[in-house]
């Protein structure tokens, strides 16, 4: 028969709260389901950001920005699709559970095409409430739209 003392439990809670706070809770894991269809006009841009891995750093959430404007959330293979006018793309990245900011992403984009992007959790030693210089999303292809 297992007996526990109480020293021993409150080890066990202690580590418990220890690893979620490193590898995060579920309510960070977020998936943003991809839109069936998003509607293009021929001036208009199609942007579409993927999560691109599901190990390190999969629990955190991360938001991203076009230009200040918030768009969503990406948890593990989430993904989003917005649609935008032409030109400068200024694209940030935040960790939403340690509240890291990446490193921008600056692309000037065209009318008429889609733009993908991909974006992981980069290896950083930033400390929470800080900013990285790593960048954590990459422009993955550029094509016209049909």
């Amino acid at each position: 028969m297992l007996s526990f003392s109480y020293h021993s439990i409150k080890r066990l809670l202690l580590l418990a709260v220890l690893l979620l706070l490193a590898t995060g809770c579920a309510s960070t894991r977020q998936f943003v389901p991809c839109p069936a269809e998003a509607s293009i006009e021929n001036n208009s841009v199609l942007v579409q950001a993927k999560r691109g891995s599901f190990d390190m750093g999969s629990s955190c959430g991360l938001e991203v920005k076009d230009n200040g404007q918030k768009i969503g959330v990406l948890g593990a293979g989430g993904q989003i699709k917005w649609v935008r006018l032409p030109g400068l793309m200024k694209i940030d990245v935040r960790d939403r559970l340690n509240n890291i900011s990446f490193s921008p992403l600056e692309i000037m984009t065209e009318a008429g095409r889609r733009y993908e992007l991909t974006v992981w959790y980069p290896f950083t030693l930033a400390l929470p409430c800080g900013s990285s210089s790593q960048p954590a999303v990459a422009l993955s292809k550029v094509e016209r739209l049909p």
